[in-house]
């Protein structure tokens, strides 16, 4: 059987060059599909890995820490009121990475004559660096440092003629009392958060002067937490307080890339058929071409059987070679697109920005994966051709050719 088959296997790669024109043809149908695949394959997976880089680098981090029903209707009134003491916990719960306190309201900005209603947004400046990438989003200006620095949205800058240095004068009003606070401020940088609703009206303050403002003590709104892995927020729920991952703050997000895998996956299924009408096609017209040498070898008592692997064979053979090639013509293309990436300025998915340019990710297993099914592919293809030769009749086969 060894024997059988090593000699099949011979006559196999020497038939495919018989008509190198044509297996050249077939070889890059395959390669080219390969290559599709793959570059798709790898822009789709960075394109998910910068999505969730960009939210959990953001405002929403790896999960957030607020009390029960303040996801759903935000209200400055419902806050952790031991926030200090829930933030010290969460710091020291294992796999926790980094964890910052947050205080969120509606305040009003004004410079001159001009005023404007915005989001109050507190935060520790020292422990957020650890949390987002928010200082790598300054558009201008500095990461705050003094007791009266703020960050302000980009857009609303924009519209409120705010330039780094210059001051604004921000107003709040006490939780329980409505006793309006106010305060003097020096705008220390501009940043774009990526968040548009942030960047069009966050003034952003040190967590002191935002609870002072608000007259809320040590209560926190929101912790916004780094965490190892998804366990790890599980973990963090307790009576009192709710936990959420990035995937509950953002579920639109989280169906788009669950849309776009159905999607993808639907492309791929077309790219095959493509594919194998193309690979049917050109076998077909070898076994026309081919039909007196079928015809030939039925007469001298070649059976049918072997006939028909002789043809897996050379398809084999094929999808390797093309395999082959589509890998060599996938390596560059790869390397550029993961090393040098596709700038994405101002792209929005699901109102998230891109804040980095897309780099193409593909995991090995996946490479060999898809190679190996192109192959199975193209012998799966060439069955209905080796069937086809099985049924020849050499009497048949060499009339019609004559």
């Amino acid at each position: 059987m060894r024997d059988v088959i090593g000699t099949a296997w011979k006559l196999a790669w020497r038939n495919i060059w018989r008509n190198p024109r044509r297996t050249l043809i077939t070889c890059a149908a395959v390669a080219l599909g390969l290559l599709a695949i793959l570059v798709m394959t790898g822009l789709v997976r960075g394109m998910n890995d910068r999505l969730i880089e960009s939210l959990t680098e953001g405002w929403l981090a790896d999960g957030q820490i607020m009390a029960p029903g303040y996801r759903e209707a935000p209200d400055v009134e419902t806050r952790l009121a031991d926030g200090d003491a829930v933030l010290a916990e969460v710091r020291g719960a294992a796999g926790v990475r980094a964890a910052s306190g947050r205080v969120l309201g509606p305040g009003m900005v004004a410079i001159g004559d001009r005023n404007q209603p915005v989001q109050l947004v507190g935060v520790d400046f020292a422990a957020e660096r650890t949390v987002t990438s928010w200082p790598d989003r300054l558009v201008a200006g500095a990461w705050p440092e003094g007791p009266r620095d703020a960050l302000v949205g980009r857009d609303l800058a924009e519209e409120m003629e705010l330039e780094v240095g210059g001051p604004l004068v921000l107003t709040a009003a006490h939780v329980d009392t409505g006793d309006l606070d106010s305060v003097r401020l020096r705008v220390a940088g501009i940043v774009k958060v990526g968040d548009p609703l942030l960047d069009r009206s966050a003034a952003i303050v040190r967590l002191d002067t935002a609870q002072r403002l608000l007259a809320l003590g040590d209560a926190l709104h929101v912790i916004a937490v780094r965490v190892d892995d998804d366990a790890v927020l599980a973990a963090l729920e307790a009576p009192g307080r709710e936990v959420a991952g990035w995937r509950a703050l953002a579920p639109v997000v989280q169906q788009m890339s669950e849309l776009q895998a159905i999607s993808f996956g639907t492309l791929l299924g077309i790219v095959g058929l493509i594919l194998a009408l193309g690979i049917l096609n050109s076998l077909t017209m070898a076994l026309v071409d081919r039909l007196q040498e079928f015809g030939v070898l039925r007469a001298l008592g070649t059976r049918p059987r072997r006939l028909a692997l002789m043809i897996l064979i050379e398809a084999f053979d094929l999808g390797v070679v093309g395999v082959a090639l589509g890998l060599a013509l996938t390596a560059p293309v790869y390397w550029w697109a993961s090393t040098s990436g596709i700038p994405m300025p101002g792209v929005e998915v699901g109102g998230v920005e891109f804040t980095h340019p897309l780099h193409a990710r593909l995991v090995w297993g996946e490479v060999v994966g898809l190679g190996a099914a192109l192959v199975a592919l193209t012998v799966a293809v060439a069955g209905i051709t080796a069937w086809r030769v099985t049924r020849v009749q050499p009497v048949e086969a060499l009339r019609r050719v004559g």
